[in-house]
């Protein structure tokens, strides 16, 4: 199945659960996916939608275990096998790479033991203008005890479009349940910042077909250690437990006013600099350093537009901004880097970072770190050099490359390429300064969730980097 964002869009309005993890790519962006991440209901209903099943039944049980996000734009593949008691488990692979498994059961209508299977199928209300806006952003401490509920609706049309398997046999009701507990997960508790871990629904001894339409939840432990929830659902002959991962939000670099006391007055007077990837992380920062050291700065950003002007606006007259994609360079903004006539290209861009199967060597991902780390750089270089005044290179590598651990080997290799074109344009441009420094892990959107948010004070590090390159 590929996941593509008109699909996408289309789950969100059928479960209303539209935390911008799922549907904001300028959002999304900003966490350790890069992108959006497919819901996991959207993966569980997915792999209920893969089975053949001859009868109308129920969910007797359900167990979603994630062990990795799925990304829009992604395609998944979906492999069945039945296990103990009639069971079925499903497994979700992209590339060869687990991503989820899903085990089931499921019991039709007609089965002897009426008692253990409603008599029939559970009426559910329509809705189709689930809000869009609206999420919480509970952050992990204020998150013991939320309770509430949540209305039991579906759009049954929709649902059978796009599930037209499973619609043939699952019970609507059960549908709308799935569809609920990730409403209640993205949109409520923890709302924004959330990352389904697991998923498991168990029915009663007896089943109860008269339930309301209403999904009760509460969060009924709160593990800070692995930052972690776990919520408790009911609806009538349902339990569901979720536990879910809170993310770290995105990390916010020092201000300028901060930055300012700390870089020596007119460090970088007389420089106008180009700042590749500089709405964000450690390009945002070094735009700053620039700027309160005294130089002129262009910034590009590929889609955040919006944090881009905000940080033009921070840094005043001495900054503007331009839209740019590193793996697509645009002629017409290399042509407006020439035009600048930069003294510095400052290169920041990067591709998301993920890990990789292990044992096998993928030649699209190393494609497109390559992309950005030297077909970008280098065509960002030859325009910045044709403006006549280039001075200084600078695009840190980083210490990863010396202790990747098993599943980065495309990371590794297109960063020590990245090494090498530096330290060919120093050997091809012998009067200019280019520095490729490996710095240490330094707190971004796509290392926060690894390194914590407090522990690390990147301006410490990337000021002494940047004043070498001047000495």
């Amino acid at each position: 199945m590929s996941y593509d964002v008109a699909r996408q869009q289309a789950f969100a309005e059928l479960s209303g659960d539209h935390n911008p993890l799922h549907v904001d790519e300028t959002q999304a962006r900003r966490s350790q996916f890069g992108t959006c991440v497919v819901h996991g209901v959207h993966l569980v209903l997915s792999a209920l939608d893969s089975l053949v099943m001859s009868t109308p039944g129920r969910l007797v049980a359900l167990d979603a275990q994630f062990r990795g996000a799925v990304l829009v734009g992604e395609t998944a593949s979906f492999d069945a096998r039945e296990g103990a008691g009639g069971s079925v488990t499903v497994t979700v692979r992209v590339g060869g790479q687990i991503r989820s498994t899903i085990t089931c059961t499921v019991a039709d209508f007609d089965r002897a033991n009426a008692g253990d299977v409603p008599p029939k199928p559970m009426e559910v209300s329509h809705r189709d203008d689930w809000p869009t806006t609206g999420v919480a952003e509970r952050s992990l401490d204020a998150l013991a005890g939320v309770s509430g509920t949540e209305q039991l609706a579906l759009d049954a049309d929709a649902w059978r479009r796009m599930f037209p398997s499973a619609s043939a046999w699952l019970d609507v009701g059960d549908a709308a349940l799935l569809c609920a507990t990730t409403r209640v997960v993205g949109m409520h508790v923890p709302g924004r910042w959330a990352l389904f871990r697991r998923l498991v629904l168990r029915g009663a001894e007896r089943f109860d077909s008269g339930a309301d339409d209403r999904i009760g939840f509460r969060v009924t432990e709160v593990d800070t250690r692995f930052s972690m929830v776990t919520v408790a659902m009911d609806h009538g002959c349902r339990d569901v437990r979720a536990e879910v991962i809170v993310r770290a939000p995105p990390p916010s670099q020092l201000g300028l006013d901060e930055v300012r006391r700390r870089v020596p007055v007119g460090s970088f007077t007389g420089t106008r600099a180009v700042v590749v990837g500089g709405s964000r992380g450690l390009g945002e920062l070094t735009a700053k350093v620039l700027v309160a050291g005294g130089a002129e700065v262009l910034i590009t950003y590929r889609t955040g537009a919006a944090d881009a002007e905000r940080l033009v606006r921070e840094l005043g007259h001495r900054a503007t901004c331009v839209a740019f994609d590193a793996s697509d360079p645009d002629v017409a903004v290399l042509t407006q880097i020439t035009e600048v006539a930069p003294t510095l290209v400052a290169y920041f861009a990067t591709p998301v970072i993920a890990k990789q199967p292990p044992g096998r060597w993928d030649p699209e991902t190393f494609r497109r770190f390559t992309s950005v780390y030297l077909d970008g750089f280098s065509q960002v270089l030859t325009a910045a050099q044709a403006g006549g005044a280039l001075e200084r290179v600078y695009s840190p590598s980083s210490t990863f490359v010396d202790d990747a651990p098993v599943g980065f080997a495309e990371y590794r290799s297109a960063k020590l390429a990245l090494e090498a074109l530096g330290d060919g344009w120093r050997r091809t441009h012998p009067a200019q300064r280019v520095e490729i420094p490996r710095l240490p892990p330094l707190l971004t959107d796509q290392t926060v969730a690894k390194i914590g948010g407090d522990e690390v004070d990147n301006l410490s590090v990337l000021l002494p980097s940047l004043l070498r390159l001047f000495d």
